[in-house]
């Protein structure tokens, strides 16, 4: 009697969890993948627009680029980031494209997210739940790659210089969309250590190496190619 309560508790629960993905799922659809968008085309005369250089970041926390950019003179554009451009949904991406249309940036820098594939996930990924839970992280970030890719591509079809980073380690750059997106002739991909570029920790002010690969254009790839002694 004992094992039959127990075996439908259990069964209970797992329906439990099982509709609540089923409905996540839907959600995810739904919000995701049910409006038709317009990637972004490169004019059929790419000529610059006057001015000084311009310098846009995407999916950036710290906007350091912009702040360096700005103290050199460039004109910077306002970062594509949250809270104001959510790049998982199409209203945001669309609202992005605009932002790059009337802008026509000379330099994006690109951080794009490398939470659901950083190696600290393998910690997060030992029950059923947890590797569905991933699974779902995984799918909505993939939005954000695919969106990577199609500006690496219209940067490049202009002829202005692109350059994206993340973690050495992080199993993003394996991603499709990111194989698609950076494995050019013409790019360049090193690794800089981030505390050849003052990073520190805030509590303690110790310097943090984080070794970091930068893809891009080669000549923005040569300014950071630095590595710890």
């Amino acid at each position: 009697r004992h094992v039959r309560q127990s075996l439908q508790k259990i069964y209970e629960e797992g329906k439990e969890i099982c509709n609540v993905t089923k409905a996540k799922l839907q959600e995810y659809r739904k919000r995701y993948r049910s409006h038709v968008e317009k990637p972004l085309k490169p004019p059929l005369k790419c000529v610059r627009k006057p001015g000084a250089w311009r310098c846009i970041e995407i999916f950036t926390w710290t906007c350091m680029i912009s702040i360096v950019a700005l103290t050199l003179g460039w004109c910077t554009i306002e970062p594509i980031t949250l809270p104001k451009y959510d790049i998982a949904t199409p209203s945001g991406r669309e609202a992005a494209r605009k932002v790059l249309r009337d802008s026509d940036p000379d330099f994006a820098m690109i951080q794009q997210p490398c939470g659901p594939w950083s190696i600290m996930q393998n910690m997060n990924s030992r029950t059923p739940q947890q590797i569905r839970n991933l699974h779902m992280k995984k799918e909505e970030g993939r939005e954000l790659l695919v969106f990577t890719e199609e500006v690496v591509h219209w940067m490049c079809e202009r002829r202005r210089a692109v350059a994206s980073e993340s973690p050495q380690t992080a199993k993003s750059w394996k991603e499709s969309p990111m194989q698609a997106a950076f494995n050019r002739s013409e790019f360049r991909a090193v690794v800089t250590d981030m505390c050849m570029h003052g990073k520190k920790r805030p509590d303690n002010k110790m310097f943090i190496r984080n070794p970091t690969m930068i893809k891009g254009t080669p000549e923005v790839c040569e300014e950071v190619n630095i590595r710890c002694n």
